[in-house]
């Protein structure tokens, strides 16, 4: 299935020109016209040379003073270029790295229908190669465009003295350049289009390599010697790879022989006429029309190999540019909505399956969260609960029914709007490279801090985070600063609830396993002091552990993806179905906890 439609070359083009500014144009220009003179230069240096040297009464001094106008020229002529070029470089290297924060905002924001899809991925990698380097893709046609003036100048005026001798040397040349491009182009040609399946075998690989050297797999490989099922497995998708490689050499080394050839015989060509002509005029013009020929047959091919990098990076940069113009992101509104109250939820007749799949998580749910109400949604493994939030939250659609809050169809609200009503801490927490004030704000201005260690000190992360010597400007993770502090899982969980008690304005707050990695009586702790720092807010706490329901309101016990049970805590035990039963199994593990921490403590005195 196709996801990216690469955009058409009129509009790639537009967006590749329109952030070339006046004074870029102004520098390609002045250094094409001195770097088109160098070599020209160069032509007409060994005409001068030469007929001075062959004179009878050749008198050193004027040659030397031929010589050190041409080096002199030369030099005037190198600098400029030179410094025009490194000036303009940077320049170029920011008109990528904006193209780059482009697509990096469109990667973050997009459905993340899109995010969790690879095929979607697979794709979406020949847009970062258009991106991700100075010499390839955006950057690398416009550093190669940018040479391409000097080139072009001076292979005009090249083309211009050889004319003057003989006109076939310029026509042979110039179309054996053009088989030259032909083939270098059928060959950018078959690669591109192989290249989601080149994209994929290349991912595997790395994954590959990544598991085999990522320290968190190192226990396992080792005890359960995983290291001969991973080698296997990596040896295959190598082998994959390589399929992949000999089929485009096998294009490469076809093609590659008839532009040779085609080299080859232009230049014959051009030596034979030369050659031929050679008696018919001086030495010292057979000399610059030899150098002439010589460079001009050298810079077309230049000029040709450029033209056919330009082609194949092109392709690369239409998939870009087809990306960044692509609406990746479902919002049917710009309605403004920002309650100051709790709001209600209603779930009316959903069903919903995720994209690539016939396979419906649930169908026709209906339920309902009244505003302040703390709401627990229990059940095993794979029931749904998940599910529910990316819907509610709005990074998923129903793919059928509709969801009201307060009333009203929640696809009427900016996606912006819709995400500020919630303060969400999910089971899978990863904290950013960024100091712990940064991490519970969510932001990095405007930072209330005294906000920040009173939430902080809600979740019992304060005692530990206030012992470290910057506190809450604190650096974390390794990636940035290799003084960063590192957080269990249990405490990165807590740094997430902080972020969900920070954000103001939520007027409801979603807790989707939130307490998976702390311990029994640590959750217990946890949800006690949740029923203290919820009043006042709507509540959704989703966990197949059921320390969650004794402060809630009421449960929903979810099954097959069907409401199975409904009610309070008490009424749920009474009727004494699913939810009883998982309740007790539960307990007794809670009551083994606490008893052995009770024999643990008494031990210890």
């Amino acid at each position: 299935m196709k996801y990216i439609q690469a955009a058409s070359k009129k509009k790639t083009i537009q967006r590749m020109i329109e952030p070339v500014t006046k004074e870029i144009w102004w520098s390609m220009i002045l250094h094409g016209i001195a770097g088109g003179l160098i070599p020209v230069l160069s032509v007409f240096s060994m005409e001068w040379i030469t007929s001075r040297i062959l004179k009878s009464n050749v008198e050193i001094q004027e040659v030397i003073k031929i010589i050190a106008f041409v080096s002199l020229a030369g030099f005037g002529l190198e600098t400029i270029k030179t410094q025009a070029e490194r000036r303009t470089y940077n320049k170029i290297n920011y008109i990528r790295l904006d193209f780059l924060k482009e697509l990096m905002h469109k990667t973050m924001t997009m459905d993340l229908k899109y995010y969790e899809n690879p095929e979607f991925a697979d794709e979406m990698e020949s847009c970062i190669i258009a991106v991700q380097s100075n010499n390839n893709g955006i950057e690398g046609i416009y550093h190669t465009f940018y040479l391409l003036g000097a080139k072009l100048t001076g292979a005009i005026l090249l083309a211009t003295i050889l004319a003057q001798i003989n006109f076939w040397i310029v026509v042979v040349i110039g179309l054996s350049v053009l088989i030259t491009f032909w083939t270098l182009t059928k060959i950018s040609d078959a690669r591109y289009k192989r290249k989601e399946e080149l994209n994929q075998a290349e991912r595997r690989n790395y994954g590959y390599g990544h598991l085999t050297t990522d320290f968190s797999y190192g226990k396992d490989i080792r005890i359960y010697n995983f290291q001969d099922r991973f080698l296997e497995s990596y040896e295959n998708e190598i082998k994959k790879l390589e399929g992949i490689y000999r089929d485009l050499f096998l294009v490469e080394r076809r093609f590659s022989l008839l532009s040779i050839l085609g080299l080859v015989f232009a230049d014959l060509f051009a030596y034979y006429i030369l050659a031929s002509q050679g008696m018919t005029v001086q030495i010292s013009k057979f000399v610059m029309y030899l150098t002439a020929t010589s460079l001009f047959s050298l810079m077309m091919n230049e000029i040709t190999e450029d033209f056919a990098n330009i082609h194949r990076e092109f392709a690369y940069c239409k998939d870009t540019i087809g990306f960044l113009d692509m609406n990746l992101i479902t919002d049917e509104s710009d309605k403004n909505y920002a309650p100051s109250t709790p709001i209600s939820v209603e779930f009316q007749h959903v069903s919903f399956k995720y994209p690539n799949s016939e396979k419906y998580v649930f169908e026709d749910l209906s339920f309902r969260i009244e505003p302040s109400e703390k709401l627990a949604l229990v059940g095993v493994n794979g029931a749904g609960k998940t599910t529910i939030v990316k819907l509610l939250t709005g990074l998923y659609r129903p793919t059928s029914g509709r969801i009201f809050i307060n009333g009203i169809d929640y696809t009427q609200f900016s996606i912006e709007d819709l995400h500020e009503l919630f303060g969400v801490v999910f089971q899978d927490v990863e904290p950013l490279a960024v100091t712990i004030k940064e991490n519970v704000a969510a932001s990095s201005s405007d930072i209330d801090e005294k906000r920040v260690e009173i939430s902080l000190r809600q979740v019992g992360l304060w005692d530990k985070i206030s012992q470290y010597e910057k506190g809450i400007d604190q650096m974390l993770l390794k990636i940035i600063d290799e003084d960063g502090a590192v957080l269990s899982g249990g405490e990165n969980q807590k740094l997430m609830i902080a972020r969900a008690l920070y954000r103001k304005g939520t007027q409801m707050m979603i807790m989707d396993e939130p307490t998976a990695a702390l311990d029994a009586l640590a959750e217990e702790k946890i949800y006690s002091e949740f029923d203290q720092i919820m009043q006042g807010k709507t509540s959704l706490f989703i966990s197949h552990r059921l320390a969650s329901t004794l402060f809630c309101d009421r449960i929903l016990l979810l099954d097959g993806g069907k409401v199975l049970e409904e009610g309070t805590h008490d009424e749920l035990l009474t009727y004494d179905g699913l939810y009883a039963h998982m309740f007790k199994t539960q307990g007794k593990y809670y009551q083994e906890v606490e008893e052995n921490e009770k024999q643990a403590s008494a031990e210890s005195i």
